[in-house]
């Protein structure tokens, strides 16, 4: 039995209602949401927007504004669940992300960022939680690289957490952002963002990797194997640096029944010795799902989860 340094009884309003079992996203990320919306002239195709759904990802303005308004919130509220962890369905993750965020130095990798959804809301999330008492408020400084083939993704992340930071401040803690061109297809834009996360993040007191909704790109669009010689690169450097990995992708029948079972065969293929505990677990990923109070629409939309964990053998 795992020991949860964060129990689901002591989480707070602001990030999660028990009574609905819904998920609150931090206040400081609604507000600076809309006002980016409101600002780049997207809030009505938010508002109007139906569902969920939008392009995976891609280079263009066009693509990043429709990806924007339409899976944000979503993509957010995904990397909330893996915190917080409501229903302690998945293990250690939790915990692994309190640990490495609880204080010190972190060399955070984010990709593919996009926006910045999982870590605008990581960080977001752990400051919510230092607010309310429930984690130690202990001076946390993190070295950020965010790599992402969009540069308008990029630019929105920039902004979003430069719009933050004074609520990251208040709660000690310090945000040093390096943003990279990152073409996962690419081996030179792959040296160069793990170039600049070594150079932006030495001697950290944790590493940590946090790759999320990426299996829209890799095998919707058939990349997979044009992706795996840079992934794999990308993952002996993590493992060199004895990071922690946190893999978050959508609950669906391809991500669960195809994309999962193909990245397992792969890494038992090419990296057998690197993050070698997943291969003492259970073949059937952790996975999880709650609804999502949205930011200023009226439904609540179900949010999904299916995680793959690496961590590096002691």
């Amino acid at each position: 039995m795992i020991h949860r340094l964060l129990q689901p009884k002591d989480l707070p309003e602001e990030l999660w209602l028990p009574s609905d079992e819904m998920l609150v996203l931090p206040e400081a990320l609604t507000q600076i949401y809309k006002q980016m919306l409101e600002s780049k002239g997207l809030y009505d195709d938010a508002l109007n927007n139906d569902s969920d759904e939008g392009p995976v990802g891609g280079v263009s303005k066009e693509d990043t504004e429709k990806h924007f308004a339409s899976r944000f919130s979503g993509s957010a509220a995904r990397t909330q669940l893996s915190i917080l962890d409501p229903h302690n369905e998945l293990g250690n993750a939790s915990n692994l992300f309190i640990q490495a965020f609880s204080g010190g130095s972190v060399g955070l990798l984010d990709i593919p960022s996009g926006a910045g959804a999982a870590s605008i809301d990581l960080l977001l999330s752990v400051a919510t939680l230092r607010e309310q008492g429930i984690v130690p408020r202990q001076p946390l400084f993190v070295k950020l690289v965010s790599g992402d083939i969009s540069e308008h993704a990029r630019a929105y992340a920039t902004e979003m957490l430069s719009g933050v930071s004074d609520v990251l401040k208040e709660q000690c803690i310090y945000v040093e952002e390096r943003s990279v061109s990152w073409d996962v297809c690419d081996a030179d834009s792959t040296t160069s963002v793990l170039h600049e996360w070594m150079k932006h993040a030495p001697d950290c007191r944790e590493y940590f990797v946090v790759m999320a909704n990426f299996s829209g790109f890799l095998q919707s669009q058939g990349k997979f194997q044009k992706s795996t010689p840079q992934l794999e690169e990308v993952f002996r450097w993590a493992g060199q640096r004895r990071s922690t990995v946190l893999w978050l992708e959508p609950q669906t029948k391809k991500v669960t029944e195809n994309f999962i079972p193909r990245i397992r065969n792969w890494f038992a293929s090419k990296l057998p010795a690197v993050f070698s505990k997943l291969w003492e677990q259970s073949s059937v990923p952790p996975t999880s799902r709650c609804n999502l109070r949205h930011p200023f629409k009226e439904y609540n939309p179900r949010v999904t989860l299916t995680l793959i964990e690496l961590k590096v053998s002691e």
